[in-house]
């Protein structure tokens, strides 16, 4: 039998540091509300609603000790004599909430940032972030209204981090963020049962995607996506004797001496890398057939020529062809 842990509340030290299960709630906010259930709510997490709401709206909310999930959505309504519009003021004048990033994913657009704190908003206004620290900042959101609110600790995310200087947002299209979000809105609608072992899978899944929007966030420097990329051609076509380094970096839109750097911050160079992977590539087809002639090992491994495919054995294997062939035969 599982047995329920006391009831937790905020400290403003320590946050949420102490809530071992999950919290989920669920609030109608009826047209013209700045109080009650939803002001109780939002103080939960240091933040303020700054305007009464001008129609009604739903609420959906998901705590875990270091996560804080939350969907706004507003009415269906398209009418333009409606205004739908949300404006929420994060203080973050606890500790606790200065060491947290806020992720803002509005595919509708609409978001709009204002404040002295660090923050990002793409140009459609469909993806923000707050980056940690001590200033404030408004978020507000017009119609059509459905926001996902994600709020994460930053040593959740370690070793990543989100800094303003070389954070890109991306537009919420991307598949990344689209998978997020449509993660983030299935698991506010899952069960109100707060199981031990249920908290341990959807907290490891939402730190997953927190570090998967910091990545999306903060892509790797030129020279570490133009080494992923070259390995991935390597890999793939490494036995084609017409692949070579100046092949690859044309197929890159880098330059050869670009490209032999980033390989360089590795320790190795493009060639040898590609010598590498034909010389496996050669002994794996020996030990699979030891009779296969040596022209046709060496064309079906990538090397233009008997010799080449010889010296590369050696100096990769350091053994001669000859060797490999009567220890395999």
């Amino acid at each position: 039998m599982t047995t329920s842990p006391p009831p937790v509340s905020y400290d403003p030290i320590q946050g949420w540091a102490g809530l071992t299960d999950h919290r989920r709630a669920r609030i109608e906010v009826p047209t013209g509300s700045r109080s009650g259930p939803l002001a109780g709510l939002l103080a939960d997490s240091g933040v303020k609603l700054l305007q009464p709401v001008v129609a009604p709206l739903r609420v959906d909310l998901l705590r875990f000790d270091a996560f804080v999930i939350a969907r706004i959505v507003g009415p269906e309504s398209s009418a333009p004599e409606v205004a739908h519009r949300i404006g929420l003021l994060w203080e973050r004048s606890r500790p606790a909430s200065r060491r947290r990033c806020l992720f803002a994913l509005s595919p509708g657009g609409g978001l709009e940032l204002d404040g002295p704190a660090p923050h990002r908003v793409t140009d459609d206004g469909d993806v923000a972030v707050v980056f940690p620290g001590t200033h404030p900042v408004r978020i507000s959101a017009r119609r059509p209204l459905d926001v996902v609110l994600f709020s994460f600790e930053e040593d959740e995310i370690l070793p990543l981090e989100l800094n303003p200087r070389s954070t890109v947002l991306t537009s919420s299209a991307c598949a990344v963020l689209r998978a997020v979000h449509a993660y983030l809105q299935t698991v506010l609608q899952g069960s109100t049962d707060a199981r031990y072992e249920q908290t341990a899978a959807l907290r490891a899944l939402t730190g997953e995607m927190a570090r998967a929007l910091t990545r999306t966030a903060h892509p790797a420097p030129a020279s570490q996506r133009a080494l992923d990329l070259a390995a991935e051609i390597l890999d793939a076509e490494h036995a084609n004797p017409e692949l070579t380094p100046d092949r690859i970096a044309v197929r890159l839109g880098v330059s050869r001496s670009t490209l032999a750097r980033a390989f360089a911050s590795r320790g190795t160079t493009l060639a040898d890398e590609l010598r590498h992977r034909r010389t496996r590539t050669a002994h794996r087809l020996l030990v699979a057939d030891p009779t296969l002639p040596t022209r046709a090992l060496a064309m079906r491994s990538g090397f233009r020529s008997v010799s080449s495919l010889e010296r590369a054995v050696l100096a990769v294997l350091g053994r001669p062809l000859s060797d490999l062939r009567s220890h395999h035969g």
